[in-house]
C-alpha cells in the first residue's frame, strides 16, 4: 500500500473493485490505467471483459473475469450487441458470489448505472472521450459516420435497442441518451483536460473530474522502438487501432514527405500488408506497432486519426497535430483540436501529396501552435491523472464504510 496515503484515506483494510469493460481497445487501455494505479495502492481489483484480454489485464496485477457464454472470436455485431449484455450478466454473477465495494465501469457500457444499482453498489464511470451532454452525443451520431456513434441516431434502431434495453433492465432511462446524460453515477473521470473538454462548464466539478490521460497501462518496449535519432524534424503517423486499414491514405503520406528534409514513423496496424505500400524512400519506415508514447517523445507533428487517447497523449507530450478523421468520435475530437490551435483537421478526401505536405509544413511552422499545445499540455500534466483518481474514490468509499 502506498505510504503517502493517510490511513483516513485508505482505510484499515484494502478495498475490492469489480470493473467493467466492453471490448475496444481505445476503451480498454485508459481504464486499465487507472486499474494498474488502484492495484499499486493495494486494493484488489477484478476486472470483467472480453476473453482476448486476458493477458492486459493481468498484467495490471487484477484479476481476470471473462464474459460468460461469449464467442472467441466475435465480430463486429457481437461485440455491439451482446458484448454488453454478456458483461452485464457476469458481473451480476460474479458479484453474488463475493462482497464488492464499488463498480468501476468505462462509460461505453451504458448499462453501468443499471447494473450498479441491482448491485447496491456506489459506482464510479471513466471516461476515455468527452463527458457528454445530449448536444455532444447527437453531433457525434451525425458526424461519425456508418460505425458505432450512428447507433445513436434516433430512428427506427435506436428506438427499439433502447426500448429491449430498458424492458430487459440494462437501462434505467428510455433511451441510451438519457441514460447516458441524465442518470450518471455519483462521480464521473474524464481522462482529458477541463480545457480541452467541450462546454466544460457543463460538468460540475463534484460529479466529473478531469483528471488528464491514463498512461500507466501503455505499452512501452524499448526492443520495438523504430530510429528516433534522426537530426531532421520527425513526423509520426498512426490511424489508431480500429479504423486503420487505409492504404491509400499511407501512400499519399509516402508520396508527400518522399526525400523530404523529415523523418518519418509510420503505425500501420497488423491487418495490412507493408508490401502494398511499395518501395520506401531512405526517410520513411513503416512499423505494425510502435510504442506510441515512446515516439511522441521525440516527435515534431503527429499525423493522427484523431482518437482521443492518441490526442491526449500527443497533447500531453506537447506534440501538434495534423488530424485526419475516419469516423466514430474522430471529427468532433479533430473539430476541438483545430478550435483550440492545437493543429489542423484534413478531411479523408482532401488528404492528397500535396495537402499532406502543405498543411503538415504550415503546422511545423507555427509558434501559435506550439504555444496552443504547451498551455493545454500543462493543464492536463497538473489535473492529476490516476493517482488524483485513486486517492478521491479511496477516501469516499473508506467514509462509506
Amino acid at each position: 500500500m502506498n505510504d503517502s496515503h493517510s490511513s483516513e484515506d485508505l482505510g484499515a483494510t484494502p478495498l475490492r473493485f469489480l470493473c467493467v469493460c466492453l471490448p475496444y481497445a481505445g476503451h480498454i487501455y485508459p481504464t486499465l490505467g487507472t486499474v494498474a494505479a488502484l492495484v499499486d495502492a493495494g486494493h484488489d481489483v477484478r476486472c470483467v471483459l472480453d476473453p482476448r484480454w486476458r493477458r492486459e489485464v493481468e498484467a495490471t496485477g487484477a484479476r481476470f473475469i471473462p464474459y460468460d457464454r461469449y464467442p472467441s472470436d466475435p465480430g463486429p455485431v457481437s461485440r455491439s450487441l451482446l458484448a454488453p449484455r454478456r458483461a452485464f450478466a457476469t458481473a451480476q454473477r460474479v458479484a453474488a458470489q463475493e462482497r464488492y465495494d464499488c463498480l468501476l465501469y468505462e462509460a461505453l457500457f451504458s448499462y453501468g448505472k443499471a447494473l450498479a444499482v441491482s448491485l447496491g453498489l456506489p459506482a464510479v464511470r471513466l471516461s476515455s472521450t468527452f463527458a457528454y451532454t445530449r448536444q455532444i452525443l447527437e453531433n457525434l451520431a451525425r458526424t461519425g459516420g456508418r460505425h458505432l456513434t450512428s447507433v445513436m441516431r434516433d430512428g427506427p434502431l435506436y428506438r427499439m435497442l433502447s426500448a429491449q434495453a430498458h424492458r430487459k433492465g440494462f437501462l434505467q432511462s428510455a433511451d441510451f441518451i438519457t441514460e447516458i446524460v441524465d442518470n450518471p453515477p455519483d462521480l464521473t473521470y474524464v481522462y482529458t483536460s477541463r480545457s480541452f473538454q467541450i462546454d466544460a462548464e457543463e460538468f460540475p466539478e463534484e460529479r466529473f473530474r478531469f483528471i488528464g490521460p491514463s498512461l500507466e497501462a501503455r505499452s512501452s518496449d524499448p526492443t520495438r522502438r523504430p530510429d528516433l535519432d534522426a537530426e531532421s524534424p520527425l513526423i509520426y503517423v498512426s490511424m489508431g487501432t480500429l479504423l486503420n486499414r487505409r492504404p491509400r491514405f499511407y501512400r499519399a503520406c509516402i508520396a508527400a514527405f518522399a526525400d523530404a528534409p523529415v523523418s518519418v514513423v509510420m503505425s500501420i496496424g497488423h491487418g495490412l500488408d507493408p508490401a502494398r505500400l511499395g518501395e520506401l524512400p531512405h526517410n520513411i519506415t513503416v512499423h505494425p506497432w510502435v510504442p506510441q508514447l515512446d515516439v511522441l517523445r521525440h516527435a515534431d507533428l503527429f499525423i493522427t486519426h484523431g482518437g482521443m487517447n492518441s490526442v491526449n497523449e500527443s497533447i500531453y507530450a506537447e506534440v501538434p497535430m495534423l488530424v485526419v478523421p475516419q469516423g466514430n468520435d474522430q471529427p468532433t475530437v479533430a473539430d476541438r483540436v483545430e478550435e483550440l490551435g492545437l493543429g489542423m483537421r484534413l478531411d479523408p478526401a482532401e488528404a492528397t501529396p500535396a495537402r499532406l505536405q502543405s498543411a503538415s509544413e504550415r503546422v511545423l511552422g507555427s509558434q501559435s501552435v506550439s504555444a496552443h499545445v504547451a498551455a493545454i499540455s500543462a493543464d492536463m500534466r497538473a489535473a492529476g491523472g490516476n493517482a488524483r483518481a485513486v486517492e478521491e474514490i479511496t477516501r469516499m468509499l473508506t467514509r462509506r464504510r
